[in-house]
């Protein structure tokens, strides 16, 4: 057997020493170290599996633009146009109707807020009576909207309040534009003002009631006249003889209705005894 030495310095022993180097080195390089994170051994994918996924998401996007056909696109679009066309009609013809049991002033020319416009299903009846165009515009065409209690309706939707009632538009009418009717709310300013006056005409009387009974003042009772006069010096300056008359004559007439207070007849006491 030959020497150590010599084996280490033979020829056949340096060459595969050499290739075991190499080798060694070979696997140093393919080996993941320090400068690579645990995620980035993740990202690391083949080519043939980086087409892969960006076909796949080539063709999520392509079928994501492909929802809305031209057909739908289309069918929303012409829905839109027959709606808007529809609200149009319904608002003129709304208008038209009016109140139920009020008359049109004009049939196919009827003025709102100042813009002559008329009916078109009026105008379809009278030139195709009796034919599919006139039965299919008298069935969208809106019905007439009902009197609001305490108003006395007019033509075009206007209204106007009775008396110790005041106007409360709609609150989504928009200036007249909708055609949503209001409604008639009790005047509470109003009512507050002949309770004040129908309190100081029944201080008046008691006042009198006392002298009578205290001092043996003659005749018994007030005339209306006489009340008038005396709430009239309390009067202010600010409130008119018009306005001043409405609420005394709404005063007396709370004032019949209470238990203290009794009314003669006009035939044995005078007219508008109290």
């Amino acid at each position: 057997m030959a020497p150590i030495a010599d084996l280490r310095t033979s020829q056949s022993f340096q060459q595969a020493l050499s290739r075991s180097a190499a080798r060694s080195n070979e696997l140093d390089v393919m080996e993941p170290g320090e400068e690579f994170a645990p995620s980035a051994e993740a990202d690391m994918v083949t080519p043939k599996t980086s087409r892969k996924v960006s076909q796949m998401k080539k063709g999520k996007a392509q079928g994501l633009g492909n929802g809305v056909s031209d057909l739908q696109l289309f069918f929303w679009c012409l829905l839109t146009i027959l709606s808007g066309f529809y609200l149009v009609f319904w608002r003129q013809e709304k208008f038209i109707v009016g109140f139920c049991g009020v008359p049109q002033t004009e049939r196919l020319s009827p003025q709102v807020n100042g813009l002559i416009i008329a009916s078109m299903a009026d105008l379809v009846n009278e030139h195709y009576p009796n034919d599919w165009r006139s039965t299919f515009f008298n069935y969208i065409r809106p019905a007439c909207t009902p009197c609001p209690p305490h108003a006395q309706c007019l033509p075009n939707l206007e209204m106007r309040c009775n008396d110790d009632f005041i106007y409360k538009p709609h609150p989504f009418r928009f200036n007249g534009f909708l055609p949503l009717p209001g409604e008639c709310i009790p005047d509470t300013e109003k009512q507050r003002r002949i309770a004040i006056v129908a309190e100081r005409a029944l201080e008046v009387l008691r006042n009198k009631a006392a002298r009578v009974e205290c001092e043996d003042e003659t005749p018994i009772g007030m005339m209306e006249t006489e009340i008038k006069a005396e709430l009239l010096k309390f009067k202010s300056g600010s409130l008119t003889d018009e306005e001043f008359d409405a609420l005394f004559e709404a005063a007396i007439g709370e004032v019949e209705k209470r238990e203290e207070i009794s009314v003669t007849p006009p035939a044995t006491g005078g007219p508008g005894a109290k």
